[in-house]
């Protein structure tokens, strides 16, 4: 039993594992006759949210062999084996088998969950009568062996081992005494479950940062609606034909008007737009019943299509095929237009060449348009009202159209008819022309109605204003004037699946973020909530106070790329997402955090280990997720981020091959990625390794200590604690330094990788010939920022530097300061701000312009503002640094190198050297004292020569900067508490009076006489 307890992984205290299977072919042909068995059993529901896959029956084991069993297809075993042998890579692998592994549920869950949680509700009464009959016939505890007979009796989990039963078995005996009670088992799911529970619940938890970000518009018509482009740049259009381009921080990076204005014509104005993406082209919908297209890079018309026979109100695009897409537009008389291309280069060259109107835009009206070989033109008449939103969804292959009409609130149809026999006959019976006629009828011809089997009615209290629909979930959300919020499933249009109540204004947006299954709304009062899928509750509120959002709303948008809501009022604001918060301690553990509400979601640790962690990052590969960690362990731990593992307590993947047989030899400090397939890591011995991601093998070997020049010095540091990869070059320019690394004697190094890391540039940055201690670069990679032991930093320019040639010396200063009393931490450029952020062991923490202007130092007095340079420091610099002797300017006679100073001390000179040094001494004694003489006219001249107002005003700055930062007094002893003080002796001493007689008088009666 003591050796037992040594090895015992955890007690039944919620310390939750993964397992490792003994047999993998055993589980292969046990996954796929269990996913044979067709019944289904009743789950054991003890935690909310929690997702199992369907445990076996007792049913799938019988009597008959392994052999007479089904076996799994020859390939299939021959990719498992191939998994089990390597698990050392990541990615690609992986990707191909998350489809293998989906083919049989039962063994994915098998092999990933642990065996208690595959026992279902009938299976738990099972075990508790085995308990029962053991405890009748006197056996009230179980140990091991009865324990293994029970679950795999009471269970039929045969195809468990023996290993998965003991494992469970330790978890429950947490007192170690190799016998356990049905009331301690039940306690242990209970604790799991439970812990299962809480972990749904925190990562549940989600909120935007408050207030919003907000950016003020020019006065004008409202924004109708915003367009994300592949690079989260956002395209606004105004009524009134403005456009606008914004970054996602809601910095403007072009505007123009579309529309020439003309004191003749009356103004034209916008309904809706959207971007035809692939042709480059900006496409307008008016209400003069037109649609134009413009140039999206310098915005010149380009044609339009005219004289349509109703407004367009709504607007959507996609493309269907190579050269084919589709225009669809709702209109103000509840039909829906679609506009079928192919050959769309041609067919829009075609239309460029038309006759410009006034001279301005090439037009073709509507019915040559019909005309067109390349055009088919459908129109269905959907609703009974005008359209308020409609989308063409190309995964379902139908349009989503809605409008306030209470009998057609929300439509889901196909774009073109039926053309069955049955259809043909009914289209005939109705005296319609021909089925032709119904696939594409004349512009003249009034709109034609879909069939009852090509589209789907939801009808909705009060209308549609708004809907979502998300794919994953076959879920549409609508929203409107009822202020609830309804969930449909896509194929079940008689009744919502879900009602969310809690809006007090109409709802205006709804979106849908199907990764973490969770619906955005704002209502017409600015007030947006944020609800889960799953629970079907609120989980986020904000008022328009407390986003500071105010004025009509106009347009909304989310942003799955950046996690951010952009709401269009008078202004533009954006609510941004709070993201998760990873960190690495000392005791080997990470910890990643709901940024939101501060809880710890996951914990994350090699088992047995504490050794320290250096650096972390976080990195996708083939769309999984992973939290990289480096450390004193010398190993690359990768943990998978997922949000469908609940698990507190968490172990690392199984590590590369090459990690484990030719990776560091010594403590790992840093780590670099560079998207998608390249990952660097360096170590306290001064090496670098160049790692594919995809295959985990080495890509390269760096040894910095062989390539610096040490001049015979012998190295005692020889560690490399930052690299960073130099994006912009990998790609581009693969014979450039693209690496970038500091290393010993204080120097950066360049490295081209392509040839096996190569040494490709080396200087030294810091004139006190201090270590590096940490690197930065801007987000073009033209700007490196050094900062050292001493808290200098340096900026160079590396636009041109060490990219077709071998460089000997340093790239061109741009400046340097001294930002901290103490070595430099961590830099970090802000490229949106132009400013770079520094923090030291000084405890400081300090902003600072590209050019080293001192802006300020975070928990300052004095607030800031970043685009406000007069509310910057500068030009002063913090007092701290300005005291310190290191600071300083060094006087040129200084900077000489020591050998230009010193003699060499050779045999030859001694002689003459020790005959000056007597003379010296003699001369010693020979000079006279100087006598400065400075009269009263040499110190006006002197101060009429100086500016000393400028002086007095730096120094009285100083004195103020001194005051107000003074250190607060929080009590503690003065000066006076600190007197010493003795103790007086108290003796009585006794004074006799003296004796006056021989004076003649009293003292008393002389002083009264006199």
């Amino acid at each position: 039993m003591s050796q037992r307890m040594k090895w015992r992984p955890w007690s039944a205290l919620g310390r939750l594992e993964t397992y490792h299977s003994h047999s993998l072919f055993s589980e292969i042909r046990h996954s796929s006759t269990a996913a044979q068995n067709q019944s289904v059993q009743q789950r054991a529901k003890t935690a909310v949210g929690t997702a199992r896959s369907q445990a076996l029956t007792p049913t799938d084991f019988t009597g008959e062999s392994e052999e007479e069993r089904q076996s799994p297809p020859e390939w299939l075993e021959k990719e498992i084996i191939r998994r089990h042998q390597r698990r050392y890579s990541l990615g690609l692998v992986d990707s191909v088998l998350e489809s293998l592994q989906n083919q049989s549920d039962p063994a994915r869950s098998l092999r990933k969950e642990k065996i208690e949680q595959e026992v279902t509700l009938e299976q738990l009464q099972k075990l508790k009568k085995a308990f029962e009959e053991l405890e009748k016939s006197g056996h009230r505890s179980l140990d091991l062996e009865k324990f293994k007979w029970a679950v795999k009796k009471s269970t039929g989990l045969r195809g468990a081992s023996d290993e998965q039963i003991e494992k469970l078995f330790m978890k429950i005996d947490f007192t170690a005494t190799g016998k356990i009670q049905w009331e301690q088992f039940c306690t242990y799911l209970q604790l799991d479950y439970s812990e299962l529970e809480e972990s749904y619940l925190r990562r549940r938890k989600i909120c935007f940062q408050l207030p919003a970000t907000i950016q003020e518009t020019f006065h004008g018509d409202p924004i109708l609606r915003v367009f994300p482009m592949q690079d989260n740049t956002l395209i606004m259009v105004r009524e009134d034909g403005h456009i606008y381009f914004w970054s996602p921080q809601l910095k403007l990076k072009r505007d123009k008007p579309i529309f020439e204005k003309s004191v003749k014509k009356m103004a034209k104005w916008v309904t809706d737009f959207t971007i035809m993406v692939q042709y480059n082209k900006l496409v307008l919908a008016t209400g003069d019943r037109e649609i134009q297209l413009y140039e999206l890079s310098n915005l010149e018309p380009y044609c339009q299509i005219t004289r349509l026979e109703t407004m367009p109100l709504k607007l959507d695009y996609c493309a269907t095929d190579a050269d084919e897409c589709m225009i669809l537009y709702g209109d103000d008389k509840g039909c829906v237009n679609i506009l079928l291309f192919t050959s769309v280069g041609e067919t829009l060259r075609t239309w460029k060449k038309m006759p410009k109107t006034d001279n301005i835009i090439p037009t073709i009206v509507i019915d040559n348009v019909v005309l067109s070989p390349h055009v088919t033109y459908i129109r269905w008449k959907v609703h009974d009202d005008w359209v308020t939103q409609m989308k063409y969804f190309d995964s379902i292959k139908a349009v989503i159209s809605s409008s306030n009409d209470e009998s057609t609130a929300l439509v889901i149809g196909c774009t073109i008819g039926t053309t069955n026999v049955e259809q043909q006959m009914k289209d005939i019976k109705d005296h319609l022309r021909d089925v032709k006629g119904r696939r594409a009828p004349l512009t003249s011809g009034p709109p034609q109605k879909r069939a009852a089997g090509d589209q789907t009615v939801f009808r909705v209290y009060k209308g549609v204003k708004t809907f979502a629909f998300c794919k994953k979930n076959s879920l549409v959300i609508t929203g409107g004037m009822d202020r609830i919020i309804r969930m449909w499933n896509l194929y079940v249009p008689a009744r919502a699946t879900g009602m969310l109540r809690g809006h007090t204004a109409p709802i205006f947006f709804l979106e849908v973020s199907s990764e973490g299954n969770k619906i955005f709304s704002i209502a017409t009062d600015c007030t947006i909530k944020i609800w889960d899928i799953q629970s079907q509750t609120c989980l986020f509120s904000a008022c328009s106070k407390s986003t500071g959002i105010r004025g009509e709303l106009s347009a909304g948008l989310y942003i799955p790329d950046i996690k951010a809501l952009c709401v269009t009022t008078d202004s533009i604001a954006i609510l941004q997402v709070k993201l998760k918060l990873i960190t690495g301690a000392r005791d080997g553990c990470l910890k990643v955090w709901n940024y939101n509400n501060g809880q710890c979601l996951h914990t994350l640790r090699r088992a047995n280990k504490c050794d320290e962690i250096c650096d972390c990052t976080y990195l996708e590969i083939n769309r999984n997720k992973y939290i990289v960690a480096v450390g004193w362990d010398r190993r690359i731990s990768m943990y998978i981020d997922s949000d469908d593992d609940l698990h507190h307590f968490q172990e690392p993947q199984p590590g590369w091959k090459d990690d484990l047989i030719r990776g560091h030899r010594e403590d790992i400090l840093c780590i670099a990625q560079n998207p998608p397939n390249l990952l660097a890591s360096s170590s306290y011995d001064g090496e670098i390794i160049i790692w594919n991601m995809i295959s985990g093998h080495i890509h390269c070997r760096i040894n910095t200590a062989l390539h610096i020049d040490s001049a015979g010095i012998k190295l005692t540091d020889k560690s490399v604690s930052k690299i960073l990869f130099l994006k912009t070059r990998t790609v581009r320019l693969q014979a450039a330094g693209s690496l970038v690394s500091n290393g010993p004697l204080g120097t950066i190094n360049f490295w081209n990788l392509l040839h096996g890391g190569k040494l490709t540039a080396s200087f030294k940055p810091s004139k006190a010939g201090t270590q590096i201690s940490s690197l930065a670069v801007n987000k073009d990679n033209t700007l490196v920022f050094a900062g050292d032991y001493i808290g200098y930093i340096y900026s160079y320019d590396i636009k041109d530097y060490s990219i077709h040639r071998l460089e000997k010396d340093h790239p061109p200063t741009v400046c340097q300061w001294r930002a901290h009393v103490d070595m430099i931490t961590e830099l970090e450029v802000i490229d949106e701000d132009k400013v770079i952020l520094s923090s030291s062991l000084d405890c400081a923490v300090r902003l600072w312009s590209l050019n080293g202007e001192f802006i300020g130092t975070f928990g300052q007095a004095d607030p800031w503002e970043v685009f406000t340079p007069t509310s910057w420091k500068h030009p002063m610099v913090p007092y701290e640094i300005l005291i310190d002797p290191q600071s300083m300017p060094v006087h040129p006679v200084l900077e000489e190198p020591a050998d230009n100073l010193e003699e060499l001390s050779t045999p030859e000179n001694e002689k003459s050297k020790e005959a000056s040094d007597i003379k010296q001494n003699e001369a010693i004694y020979i000079l006279k004292p100087v006598q400065l003489n400075v009269t009263e006219d040499d110190i006006q001249e002197e101060i009429t020569r100086k500016n000393l107002n400028h002086v007095h005003g730096k120094w009285l700055r100083h004195e103020k900067y001194k005051i107000s930062h003074k250190p607060l007094d929080h009590g503690g002893p003065t000066a006076f508490h600190t007197l010493q003080y003795f103790e007086l002796e108290n003796s009585l001493v006794t004074v006799e009076r003296p004796n006056m007689s021989a004076a003649g008088m009293e003292m008393f009666h002389s002083y009264l006489s006199s």
